[in-house]
């Protein structure tokens, strides 16, 4: 177990937020499951499910869709971002804040807020995805994309910049049909159990095998 300063721990916790607002995830989703309720209904959809195994092609196109939304919001291109969530998913975050026209100028305005406080992403890189499953009730398939982001940060104590990576996780889905766009959910914040609201059928061991670890260490 990693011994981490108070001070450290307090940067990793804000930039747990920083990190959901960045792709629309620091809105509470409500979850109309209980953990319990939902994992009994994985387990039996699971059994009555035949899954695809889901191609290494379509593994490796999520990774490079997670790297390209991961660009543009370096960019500051928020709105492109947006549209790019998982649609049941935006329409929640949406409802939260009132509107889709709010989540772009919500999404900003935070992010500006934490950059005025010296805390930034300079550098985002999607890693090889290892798991993805096929959605039989949706048609989509469902890919767990590992992601680093590089970070800079004023030290509380003394004032100096300082640097830290994140590991984290995307979830990229998209429709099987062919030519169809990949759209995401943001795994900063995430719990499982708001996960299966969206998509019930997925095993029920997933974050036991499947899930990215998150992770954080300081750089030199």
């Amino acid at each position: 177990m990693l011994d981490l300063s108070p001070e450290t721990v307090h940067f990793i916790r804000e930039m747990r937020l920083i990190l959901g607002i960045v792709f629309g995830n620091l809105f509470s989703l409500s979850n109309s499951y209980s953990q319990e309720g939902t994992l009994k209904g994985a387990d039996i959809l699971e059994r009555a499910i035949q899954r695809e195994a889901v191609p290494a092609a379509v593994l490796a196109d999520a990774v490079n869709a997670v790297q390209q939304v991961g660009e543009q919001t370096l960019k500051g291109q928020f709105e492109a971002v947006i549209a790019q969530l998982y649609p049941r998913y935006r329409q929640r975050a949406a409802k939260k804040l009132g509107g889709s026209d709010q989540l772009a100028v919500k999404m900003e305005q935070m992010v500006d807020e934490f950059a005025a406080g010296g805390l930034t992403v300079t550098q985002f890189v999607a890693e090889p995805a290892l798991h993805g499953f096929d959605i039989p009730e949706f048609g989509e398939w469902l890919v767990f994309v590992p992601t680093t982001r590089t970070v800079r940060f004023i030290d509380p104590n003394t004032g100096q910049r300082r640097q830290g990576e994140i590991g984290d996780y995307q979830i990229a889905v998209r429709s099987k049909k062919e030519g169809s766009s990949w759209t995401f959910i943001n795994g900063s914040l995430l719990k499982i159990q708001e996960l299966r609201s969206f998509f019930p059928s997925l095993p029920v061991d997933i974050q036991e095998y499947a899930v990215p670890k998150k992770s954080f260490r300081e750089l030199p």
